[in-house]
């Protein structure tokens, strides 16, 4: 601890430490097969044998606190004034820095392998995590104050396997999860000294934890759990003037220094007064009246004193008499002064301790009726625990608690419940004949006020689709006439002939009002209930192909492609062949007319109970928002000054009609400014009795 350097030796001979000269004030020593490292004041200091003696040389001249054996670079790393280095011992000793750690490093324990924590005096500590060969940083994080640490001096030493970070407030362990230090309670006994300054730490090879306090040394014994016992041996219970370091051998010795002094200790040869003791209940009374119940001896079954307490003796209290005090001594008389105690009192599986006192006295206050069983036990100042006292005791329960009380509780309660539920259902079912009376009033005239309402909606609605036919009629009339005029016109005008453009724009200006026309008679009559349907088993895939028959020429208009894929199998389903190629005109219709470049694809799909049949385009698309709103009525997507296309959003409300009515559903898939997938779905059918099979490959199919 002070210079110089003292080198055991063996106890036979004459003098146990041999004086080697020549060495600055030593902090760390570690060796290395016959070659003693020392770090001084003056740097790192190498003794090697020479004869009786040691030859001293210098291997760095900077200031060194500690030596480390690394796991990582199998060589040491020594912790100096200026930082970390890394030791090279062969051929010759010099050292090299370890760049980045700008640190004066007093301690170091390598967690993991490459994982190291670094303890300083002025600068809290750091965790540093090294390359593989040792010699690049790769991270370094300093903890402070700030992070829970009590002072910014810290002492790393491994413990446990775990590294355990020293203060002289205490041990502190480091908590991953929430990144901070917290005081290691289970390795802190708060009853140790005057100030409980704790001055060094250090664990034997048998895994207990020795440390030195101003006026004492604790030894701490691993209970398995996690927790420890403390037990301080007499010879160690002494004001020490200062304690740097405390060292532990394998044969239960320790080492410690009370400032230029060097002590040591053996524990096998300390016996102490390690004989068993007792706690004893001495004195137990009813605190409100001082009525003595027990004076610390019971008497046996053969009128013998005894100090265990018979089933005889357990005393019944009444429970305006809970209140107790019960005083207890041990009996041992190895300083008597520093006896601890701890007590419990039993209640069913609640035996927890209280915290060690030095308290004699215990009160018992406001029980509830039970059993009890109230027991203490001491430590002595060698940490010996004694064997535990006890007394049990009764509580009664009140009287309004016994069996006759709830008896009167419960047939009173049964009186009221009987008397209160009887008046209840009198006032009940007055109320509820008088809430009655008023609900059939108010429902007779809400049914008339509905009746009316619903009439006149009906009327309404009548002459709305009377209206509507009737419109749709008188105006297809001279419609049809226009455009038949207009084809008549166009057969005699040649083609570039002068006019002739307006005769095309008259016919494709009167095909779309017909089929506007076309479009609010069929949903009159869809809406109305008046169109039916003539269902027969098709297959599907020739129904489709004649609904998109007349669609080719407008694809190719716009320059799309129109293909229909061949299922695998002929697929049969119950149609309107009218009505299921106006479903297939008004969705590929729509496909087309919403798609600028790219495809429109009919795809027909089977499976064991249904047929799918999917219009696919690479269009528009439809707005997420929108997709509800679909299949209403008079309602588009863009509507107003913002519309792009024509129409009055009539096609796909009676396609969905029309699907239901042939026992189908219909659904749609759209991403905007990707396209729509548009599927409708019927019921598969067994193919029809008597009818030909058709011979024909299956396939894709361009629409041909």
């Amino acid at each position: 601890f002070n210079e110089p350097v003292l080198i055991p030796i063996p106890e036979d001979n004459t003098t146990l430490f041999d004086v080697v000269n020549g060495v600055a004030l030593p902090w760390d020593v570690t060796v290395s097969g016959q070659t003693i490292f020392v770090g001084t004041d003056e740097g790192l200091t190498v003794l090697k044998p020479s004869g009786s003696g040691y030859n001293v040389s210098s291997c760095d001249s900077e200031p060194t606190f500690v030596l480390h054996r690394s796991e990582l670079t199998k060589s040491f790393l020594s912790g100096s004034k200026k930082g970390l280095n890394r030791v090279r011992i062969s051929p010759e000793c010099y050292t090299t820095a370890i760049g980045e750690v700008d640190l004066a490093v007093w301690s170091i324990v390598e967690e993991k392998v490459g994982e190291f924590w670094l303890g300083t005096r002025t600068e809290g500590v750091s965790k540093l995590s090294l390359g593989q060969l040792g010699n690049n940083v790769e991270s370094l994080t300093k903890y402070s104050i700030a992070n829970g640490l009590p002072t910014p001096k810290i002492d790393v030493k491994q413990i446990g396997n775990a590294p355990l970070f020293l203060s002289v407030k205490g041990p502190y362990r480091f908590i991953e999860s929430s990144q901070r230090f917290e005081l290691d309670r289970n390795l802190w006994p708060f009853e140790v000294g005057e100030t409980d300054s704790l001055l060094a730490l250090t664990e034997d090879h048998n895994g207990n934890v020795w440390m030195a306090f101003p006026d004492s040394v604790v030894k701490a014994i691993p209970n398995g759990n996690g927790t420890y016992e403390f037990y301080t041996p007499a010879p160690l219970r002494f004001k020490k003037a200062s304690t740097m370091a405390i060292l532990a051998e394998e044969n239960d010795v320790i080492w410690f220094n009370d400032g230029d002094v060097l002590v040591r200790y053996d524990a096998k040869k300390d016996t102490g007064d390690r004989r068993p003791y007792n706690v004893l209940i001495n004195r137990v009374t009813k605190f409100m009246t001082d009525e003595v119940l027990f004076r610390g001896n019971f008497a046996g079954p053969d009128g013998t004193i005894s100090r265990w307490q018979p089933d005889s003796a357990i005393p019944e209290l009444l429970f305006e008499e809970s209140e107790l005090s019960i005083l207890y001594a041990a009996t041992s008389f190895t300083s008597p002064e520093e006896l601890r105690y701890q007590t419990r009192l039993i209640i069913g599986s609640d035996s927890t301790w209280s915290p060690w006192t030095s308290t004699t006295e215990y009160r018992v206050r406001s029980l509830n009726a039970g059993s009890y069983t109230f027991q203490a036990r001491a430590k002595n100042s060698e940490g010996q625990i004694s064997e535990i006292g006890s007394y049990s005791f009764v509580i009664l329960p009140p009287w309004y608690l016994l069996w006759w009380a709830f008896l009167m509780y419960a047939s009173f309660g049964t009186l009221l419940v009987y008397s209160g539920g009887k008046y209840w259902l009198m006032v009940r079912a007055h109320k509820l004949a008088e809430e009655q009376a008023k609900d059939l009033e108010k429902e007779r005239e809400f049914n008339k006020v509905l009746q009316e309402a619903n009439d006149r909606l009906i009327k309404a609605n009548k002459l709305k689709d009377e209206f509507l036919a009737t419109t749709s009629h008188e105006l297809r009339t001279p419609l049809t006439s226009i455009l038949g005029f207009t084809s008549v016109l166009k057969d005699e005008i040649p083609e570039g002939a002068e006019y002739r453009e307006f005769l095309d724009m008259i016919e494709d200006s009167g095909t779309r009002l017909m089929e506007t026309l076309n479009s609010l008679l069929d949903l009159a009559k869809l809406r109305s209930g008046v169109m039916d349907v003539n269902l027969e088993t098709c297959d599907i895939y020739f129904q489709c192909r004649d609904g998109i028959s007349g669609l080719q020429t407008t694809a190719k208009r716009k320059g799309l492609v129109l293909s229909m894929e061949r299922p695998t199998e002929p697929l049969y389903v119950d149609l309107d062949v009218l009505g299921f190629i106006r479903i297939v005109y008004n969705l590929v219709g729509n496909a087309i007319k919403f798609t600028e470049e790219g495809s429109v694809t009919v795809c027909i799909e089977g499976e064991e109970d249904l047929v799918h049949m999917r219009i696919i385009d690479t269009g528009i698309g439809i707005d997420s928002e929108f997709l509800p709103k679909l299949f209403e009525e008079f309602v588009q997507e863009s509507d107003g000054a913002s519309r792009t296309h024509e129409g009055f959003g009539l096609g796909l409300a009676i396609t969905s009609r029309l699907v239901r009515l042939m026992s189908g559903t219909i659904s749609v898939e759209s991403v905007k400014g990707k396209g729509s997938v548009f599927t409708v779905t019927f019921p598969r059918k067994q193919a029809p009795l008597g009818r030909p099979m058709r011979m024909r490959s299956f396939g894709v199919d361009s629409g041909s």
